[in-house]
């Protein structure tokens, strides 16, 4: 369940986007400590559905 957390904060926090920016050089060469040119999404207030209710789904309720 832990790991449906992580790709849940990496797709709404567009880490594969920032992973890249880092990769190529372009947040150093930004100038800015944080570079922000995509906006971070908050999970708070969202609602997550949940298909399946095995093992995982159920663990992914509680935690939820």
């Amino acid at each position: 369940p832990e790991h449906t957390f992580m790709l849940m904060l990496n797709a709404m926090r567009a880490g594969l986007h920032y992973h890249n920016k880092v990769i190529d050089g372009t947040w150093v060469e930004d100038g800015n400590f944080c570079l922000l040119d995509i906006p971070l999404i908050d999970l708070e207030d969202k609602t997550l559905g949940i298909i399946g209710i095995g093992t995982i789904g159920k663990r992914v309720t509680d935690i939820a």
